[in-house]
């Protein structure tokens, strides 16, 4: 906020960085447009950085298991904008996603299912052999970083 209407690009920054960098003949004589949708890169950068300690408790109030819980952060952490969209990387991790796919590309994508090697969640050798998952394939399709599989 300290910046708008400068020439300096609205950016995060300390308290000490901005009271540095200000000066008052960056500001010009126009009316400052402040866009509250301007906000959400910052947000995303600031929350995208968090240290997962900074986390632990509110991914730990999502029910992830302790021994997950780091590696589902440095996931999760580079696909969201605010952390409540943690809430739905959890439950897509946790319970599979339903994908969408449109009818014109139903056979592609069922074509390209079958080249897929097994992922850690559909076999595991184990004493008594390998387990299946319980869900269907289509349940399995992993989300992409594109949030096109977000529900």
């Amino acid at each position: 906020m300290a910046r708008l209407g400068s020439g300096v690009p609205v950016a995060l920054a300390s308290l000490d960085e901005l009271a540095e960098a200000f000066d008052l003949g960056q500001f010009g004589a126009s009316p400052t447009k402040f866009d509250a949708e301007d906000l959400w890169p910052l947000t995303r950068e600031r929350n995208q950085a968090l240290p997962f300690a900074a986390v632990a408790d509110r991914i730990a109030a999502l029910g992830v298991p302790d021994d997950q819980a780091e590696r589902f952060w440095r996931v999760a952490s580079q696909n969201i904008t605010r952390l409540d969209d943690l809430d739905d990387w959890w439950r897509i991790f946790s319970e599979g996603a339903e994908p969408q796919i449109d009818p014109e590309d139903a056979d592609f994508i069922a074509q390209a299912m079958t080249l897929l090697p097994a992922g850690p969640s559909q076999t595991r050798p184990g004493a008594n052999g390998p387990r299946r998952s319980r869900r269907p394939r289509a349940a399995r399709a992993r989300a992409c970083s594109c949030h096109c599989a977000r529900p």
